[in-house]
Formats: C-alpha cells, structure tokens, sequence
C-alpha cells in the first residue's frame, strides 16, 4: 500500500482470457473474514462469464493478525479503499489488463463499492452493491448489531463516536461525487443491514440525478436464500457488468 502495509490478494482470470474486462470484488465483514486461495462462488460465477476477478485482503481484514485487524478501524472509507483500489490498480498493471474496471461486493463490499466510486470517481466503470450499508449514522439505529451492547461496542470501535466523520464517510453523503453507474439489489427483511441502507442511497442517487439501479427483493434476508431469487439476481448483475463493461 501506499503507507508501507503489505497487503494480499488473489487473482483469477476470466474465462477466454478476461478481455471483457475486470471485476473488483469485496468481501464483506469487514473485521474477521478474508478471501482465501479455493473456490468462490461469486468468483467463479464472474470468470465464468468472461471477467478477470480482483480481490484485496485490506487492512481490517481477518487472517493476517490483530494488529493487522485493527488497522482498518476508523477506515471504512479511508485506507480500507485505498488499499483496495491501489491493489487492483497494481494487479492491472502487473497483469498488463485493461482498465475496463467494475467494483461488486455485499454487505461491507457494498458500502466499499460505494465508497470507492465517490473516492475514486474516474476509476471503475460501474458499482455494485447487494445488502449493503451506505449511511454509517443509520447503523446505530436499524438492524440488529445495535440491539446488543456488544454490538454497540463494535460499531464505536469500528466506526468512532465523531459523528461528523460517520457523516462524511457515508457513500449516501457523498452521491454527488459519483460518476459510475450503480446497481443496488437488497432483501427487503434482512435483520443485519437493514433495507433502509438501500432506500436511503437510491433516494439520494435519484435526487441527484445519477444512474442507478435498485431491485428490492420480498422474503430475502442478508444473502438471499431462495435459488430462484439467486439465480434472477446474478442474471441482473451479469447484464448489468455487460451493459457497462
């Protein structure tokens, strides 16, 4: 990274050799989990379909020790971002790749995907986001992490008590800067981001005049259960990335 930190990541390319273009995608969490070398579904699902698929391990990510972890505290849309854009960034380079770039990811890889495309607005072609967070504000009121004192514990640890910050980190506060088209698909009785997140950014994208997607989607939680609903989803995301790459 640009700081010093190193920073892991995987690379797959697309099928046909990925000259459609490439995919950036985000794990969600984002404290704890992290990509790994196997198989993935959601990258398997991209390469399949002719796109080069870009992961970054950012600083706040699981699997690399505490220190590690704790590094992207206070970070959600400050050098968590940067470390996922300069780590795509390098792999295009090193790769020889195009950059014909599109940034997807649920959860915290929504609220990244957001996030990059107002901090990097010249960057990524197209951002898509599914149960993401876009409001940090909101978090602290809605879902269930705020039910528990735990829960409320993490969010001020993770996030901080400067609500001016949470404000300013927002993607839904910043809708003014993004320039890339974006498609936003949510469940509409997810317990853990709440569709509000969702509501809250097309209200926003709309008013501005921006180009956005949104599909809601009944009897769907965080990650959607039912096959056909699956299915109809990435068919849209598979559209969507054609559209824009």
């Amino acid at each position: 990274a640009s700081d010093g930190l190193n920073i892991n990541g995987l690379y797959t390319p697309g099928e046909g050799g990925g000259i459609e273009g490439s995919v950036v995608l985000v794990h969600g969490g984002p404290h704890g989990p992290f990509d790994r070398w196997g198989y993935n579904r959601s990258v398997h699902f991209l390469s399949q379909i002719g796109y080069n698929v870009i992961q970054v391990n950012y600083r706040g990510s699981g699997g690399f020790g505490r220190k590690f972890e704790e590094a992207g505290y206070l970070e959600w849309s400050g050098k968590m971002i940067d470390d996922i854009v300069e780590g795509a960034a390098h792999i295009i380079t090193e790769k020889d790749l195009l950059d014909d770039t599109c940034i997807y990811g649920g959860s915290y890889g929504g609220f990244a995907a957001a996030s990059a495309v107002f901090r990097y607005p010249d960057f990524f072609r197209c951002a898509a986001g599914h149960v993401g967070v876009y409001d940090l504000e909101n978090m602290f009121s809605t879902g269930d992490i705020p039910e528990r004192k735990s829960g409320r514990d993490y969010l001020k640890r993770v996030l901080g008590s400067d609500k001016n910050k949470r404000f300013k980190d927002s993607p839904a506060n910043n809708v003014d800067r993004i320039k890339a088209p974006m498609l936003l698909t949510h469940g509409k009785q997810d317990y853990r981001a709440d569709v509000s997140h969702t509501r809250i950014m097309e209200k926003k994208l709309r008013a501005a005049g921006k180009d956005v997607e949104v599909t809601y989607v009944s009897r769907e939680m965080h990650g959607f259960a039912s096959i056909e609903n699956e299915r109809i989803r990435l068919e849209q995301l598979g559209r969507f990335f054609n559209e824009h790459l």
